[in-house]
């Protein structure tokens, strides 16, 4: 953990008071233009980073700009991916629950055409379980 202290010469501890302003804002405003503005603003105001941010506004803006499309770039990114694996963890439940079906039936002495119609698995695959169940 960083600690500052509240002399407002030391350009770390600008920087810090900076990150801490940032933090507030994306938590009221999310990751928006009207966050970096506020920041901004606010940093001004209480003479934090004053003369950078007189001298660089428009530099500071596109370079947060760039941060926060990356940053929902990444994040969508992950959604996605969560997206992915919710359809590839239902699809094998799916299967996994079919397969299940098809042993009870199996067991029940069932026909393999029937069990096949029933749970949408190949005639190989129900003959494959029935193998498999008789082994055990």
């Amino acid at each position: 953990m960083i600690y500052y202290k509240t002399d407002k010469t030391d350009i770390i501890n600008q920087y810090i008071m900076f990150c801490r302003v940032f933090n507030e804002q994306i938590k009221l405003f999310g990751y928006t233009d009207i966050a970096l503005k506020e920041t901004l603003r606010i940093c001004r105001n209480q003479e934090i980073l004053t003369q950078y941010i007189i001298q660089r506004e428009s530099e500071i803006m596109n370079i947060m700009t760039a941060l926060f499309d990356q940053d929902y770039i990444t994040r969508m990114y992950g959604v996605d991916q969560r997206r992915e694996g919710i359809k590839e963890g239902k699809k094998e439940g799916k299967k996994e629950g079919k397969i299940e079906a098809a042993l009870k039936l199996i067991k029940k002495g069932m026909d393999i055409d029937f069990i096949s119609e029933i749970t949408d698995l190949s005639s190989e695959e129900i003959k494959a379980l029935a193998k498999l169940d008789n082994h055990k």
